[in-house]
Protein backbone atom coordinates (compact mmCIF):
# COMPACT_ATOMS: atom_id res chain seq x y z
CA UNK A 1 0.00 0.00 0.00
CA UNK A 2 1.77 3.31 -1.12
CA UNK A 3 2.54 6.06 2.20
CA UNK A 4 1.76 9.32 1.38
CA UNK A 5 4.01 12.42 2.72
CA UNK A 6 1.58 14.84 3.52
CA UNK A 7 1.61 18.42 4.71
CA UNK A 8 -0.89 20.76 6.39
CA UNK A 9 -1.86 24.32 4.93
CA UNK A 10 -2.85 26.60 7.78
CA UNK A 11 -4.47 30.49 7.10
CA UNK A 12 -4.95 33.43 9.10
CA UNK A 13 -7.27 36.73 7.88
CA UNK A 14 -4.22 39.13 9.54
CA UNK A 15 -0.76 38.40 11.75
CA UNK A 16 -2.46 39.20 15.02
CA UNK A 17 -5.24 36.04 14.50
CA UNK A 18 -5.26 32.48 15.20
CA UNK A 19 -4.14 29.91 12.47
CA UNK A 20 -7.22 27.90 11.29
CA UNK A 21 -6.81 24.58 8.82
CA UNK A 22 -7.46 25.42 5.62
CA UNK A 23 -6.80 21.68 3.97
CA UNK A 24 -3.61 19.43 3.35
CA UNK A 25 -1.50 19.42 0.13
CA UNK A 26 -0.60 16.28 -0.75
CA UNK A 27 2.01 15.90 -4.06
CA UNK A 28 1.63 19.38 -4.79
CA UNK A 29 -2.67 18.86 -4.78
CA UNK A 30 -4.87 20.74 -2.08
CA UNK A 31 -7.81 18.40 -0.52
CA UNK A 32 -10.19 21.13 1.50
CA UNK A 33 -11.09 21.19 4.98
CA UNK A 34 -14.52 22.45 4.21
CA UNK A 35 -16.03 22.25 0.71
CA UNK A 36 -16.04 25.67 -1.78
CA UNK A 37 -11.89 26.38 -0.06
CA UNK A 38 -9.76 26.73 -2.95
CA UNK A 39 -5.81 26.82 -3.18
CA UNK A 40 -4.81 30.37 -2.68
CA UNK A 41 -3.18 31.33 -6.31
CA UNK A 42 -1.54 34.30 -5.88
CA UNK A 43 0.35 36.69 -3.61
CA UNK A 44 -1.71 37.65 -0.34
CA UNK A 45 -1.54 41.29 0.49
CA UNK A 46 0.88 40.24 3.37
CA UNK A 47 3.25 37.89 4.56
CA UNK A 48 2.79 35.34 7.59
CA UNK A 49 -0.43 34.74 6.28
CA UNK A 50 -0.29 31.73 5.26
CA UNK A 51 1.62 28.75 6.21
CA UNK A 52 2.02 24.81 6.31
CA UNK A 53 3.46 21.85 8.57
CA UNK A 54 4.39 18.26 7.46
CA UNK A 55 2.00 15.90 8.90
CA UNK A 56 3.42 14.13 12.36
CA UNK A 57 3.68 10.81 10.44
CA UNK A 58 3.22 9.26 6.84
CA UNK A 59 -0.19 8.11 5.81
CA UNK A 60 -0.99 5.19 4.17
CA UNK A 61 -4.17 4.34 1.47
CA UNK A 62 -4.70 3.08 -1.21
CA UNK A 63 -5.05 6.33 -3.37
CA UNK A 64 -4.22 9.59 -2.73
CA UNK A 65 -8.77 10.73 -2.05
CA UNK A 66 -8.50 8.19 0.82
CA UNK A 67 -5.51 9.57 1.78
CA UNK A 68 -6.56 12.88 1.79
CA UNK A 69 -9.31 12.31 4.03
CA UNK A 70 -7.06 10.36 6.52
CA UNK A 71 -4.98 13.01 6.55
CA UNK A 72 -7.48 15.44 7.04
CA UNK A 73 -8.61 13.74 10.21
CA UNK A 74 -4.54 13.55 11.36
CA UNK A 75 -4.67 17.92 11.26
CA UNK A 76 -7.57 18.14 12.60
CA UNK A 77 -7.14 16.20 15.89
CA UNK A 78 -3.63 16.99 15.64
CA UNK A 79 -4.22 20.31 15.71
CA UNK A 80 -7.45 20.80 17.30
CA UNK A 81 -7.40 24.68 18.36
CA UNK A 82 -6.51 25.34 14.52
CA UNK A 83 -10.25 23.83 13.16
CA UNK A 84 -12.59 26.75 12.26
CA UNK A 85 -15.73 26.87 10.41
CA UNK A 86 -14.27 30.07 8.45
CA UNK A 87 -11.21 29.47 6.81
CA UNK A 88 -9.61 32.51 5.59
CA UNK A 89 -9.18 33.49 2.06
CA UNK A 90 -11.38 30.43 1.05
CA UNK A 91 -12.09 31.72 -2.41
CA UNK A 92 -8.50 31.61 -2.87
CA UNK A 93 -8.14 34.56 -4.21
CA UNK A 94 -9.37 38.25 -2.75
CA UNK A 95 -9.08 37.66 0.70
CA UNK A 96 -12.17 37.40 2.20
CA UNK A 97 -13.42 35.09 4.98
CA UNK A 98 -15.05 31.72 3.96
CA UNK A 99 -18.70 31.29 4.77
CA UNK A 100 -19.74 29.33 7.71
Amino acid sequence: MPRYHVRAEFRRPDQGARWVLAGVVIDHVFYPALPGVERIRRRLREPGLQGWSDLPTEVIAVDEEQAAEVALDVARSHWPDRVGTKIPFADGTTGRVGRS
